[in-house]
């Protein structure tokens, strides 16, 4: 025994010390904190607080490597555990990087429900990035599913924590959200506003940072305002300028809308092509390519293309809606039986309760008067044997006592005698009664002695 305890404790010691040293270089190289993760001897992870570790370290370093997971199973081990034993800090960032596997799964809602919960937590000790990264991951499936005022909320909250940061990208990030939110709300002011507090912040700017500017420029001008062709161009030059020989890069769609708002629907129909060979894996793809495709096979004449690109957009649209409602009603009937089975169980304990304490009421008082009631016979007998001594002391002295006196003792000692004379019996309740005729009838000799003798044997 001592050697298995000596052995877990030095595993133990072992497998935090190795979590320790990955955690020290994770946020650096997450490439590496990963492998090192996947090649960890698991016998080394003897606690629930050393697997909750690894669980979190893990699922942040796929998530940094873009190895996308959509399995919870991982991520819900360290929420598990940190919901109960956390640090505040730690519970926030198991709840982000499950949220961050549920968006990978498409599981929207339980993703949002994620960002939520940890958004919720109050505590300094939360760092301000983590708090933006959640909140501009919202915004992200609030705008998808076209829910405007959420999406308005998710945007405020990600310009507050990024500029508690200092975190100049999302900073600018976060203002082009609500830029959008505010342009399809027609606030077109603020949104040109929030437009303007981006621009001496582009050449800060990530490449994918600046190429979502320019995108929104575009998506304004097309949807939002009329058409200046010479600033539109400008923008699209200056977009494929920057991107040089990247085409994945490109962001073809927006170019396509573009063209089409000038005329050029030759131009239009390529960037369309372009879009579909390059960035297929788009998270609205292929609705905004049979679209657009319809609209532009119209705008050149093709009349039987453009219809059938059209029915294709339609029957996408209508399979994408019934996708997602199957979706929310799945996610709906999930947590409806886990609130079933939550309740079963507060009742079944409840139950357990109630029975518990109804044992307790009854059986405690119950115990308490049967050891009172031994105590008591116990006391007679022993008094009882205390009298037969001394009645047998005064019949060797019973010169001056009458005659009735001496037969009444003598009855009185045989009555003892023949009582007392067998062993003590095991459970005293057995000859309750004749103690308690013998105790109380001492005065009644002669009635009880020969009815006790008869009952006892």
């Amino acid at each position: 025994m001592l050697s298995f305890v000596v052995a877990s404790c030095g595993r133990y010691s072992a497998g935090r010390e190795q979590l320790r040293d990955i955690a020290s270089y994770a946020d650096a190289s997450p490439d590496s904190a990963r492998v090192s993760l996947e090649r960890m001897n698991r016998r080394l992870l003897v606690t629930r607080s050393l697997r909750a570790r690894h669980a979190l370290l893990y699922s942040q370093a796929m998530d940094r490597t873009n190895n996308l997971i959509k399995d919870d199973s991982i991520a819900t081990v360290a929420v598990n555990y940190y919901q109960r034993f956390g640090k505040p800090q730690d519970r926030f960032v198991a709840l982000y990087y499950r949220g961050r596997v549920y968006e990978n799964a498409k599981d929207y809602s339980s993703a949002i429900q994620d960002y939520i919960t940890a958004e919720a937590i109050k505590s300094d000790k939360v760092s301000p990035r983590y708090r933006a990264s959640a909140a501009l991951h919202r915004f992200i499936l609030y705008f998808n599913q076209e829910d405007i005022s959420h999406a308005e909320i998710a945007a405020l909250d990600a310009i507050k924590y990024t500029k508690d940061a200092n975190w100049t990208s999302n900073y600018a990030t976060s203002l082009l959200d609500l830029a959008k939110v505010s342009a399809v709300n027609r606030q077109f002011a603020r949104a040109d506003s929030c437009r303007q507090e981006i621009e001496p912040l582009m050449e800060q700017l990530s490449l994918p940072i600046w190429l979502g500017v320019k995108e929104y420029d575009i998506w304004r001008q097309v949807f939002f305002s009329e058409t200046n062709k010479e600033s539109l161009e400008k923008t699209v030059d200056s977009i494929l300028e920057r991107c040089g020989n990247e085409p994945t890069l490109v962001p073809w769609s927006s170019i396509s809308l573009a063209y089409q708002k000038m005329g050029n629907f030759e131009l239009a129909l390529t960037s369309l092509e372009h879009y579909h060979k390059f960035q297929s894996d788009d998270f609205q793809f292929p609705l905004k390519y049979y679209s657009n495709l319809s609209s532009i096979l119209d705008s050149l004449g093709n009349d039987s293309e453009s219809k059938v690109a059209y029915k294709q957009f339609i029957a996408l649209s209508d399979s994408a809606h019934t996708s997602m409602l199957s979706q929310q009603v799945s996610t709906l009937e999930e947590r409806h039986q886990e609130q079933v089975k939550a309740m079963r169980l507060r009742q079944s304990a409840a139950i357990l309760c109630l029975i518990t304490l109804s044992i307790i009421c009854i059986g405690v008082p119950t115990l308490y008067r049967r050891k009172k009631r031994h105590t008591q016979l116990l006391a007679m007998y022993d008094n009882l044997q205390a009298e037969l001594s001394s009645l047998k002391e005064i019949q060797s002295n019973q010169e001056d006592m009458s005659k009735e006196a001496v037969s009444i003792l003598g009855q009185r000692i045989t009555a003892l005698s023949r009582f007392l004379s067998n062993e003590t019996p095991e459970s005293l309740e057995q000859v309750s009664s004749q103690l308690e005729t013998l105790t109380e009838n001492r005065r009644e000799l002669l009635d009880t002695i020969g009815m006790l003798y008869a009952v006892y044997h």
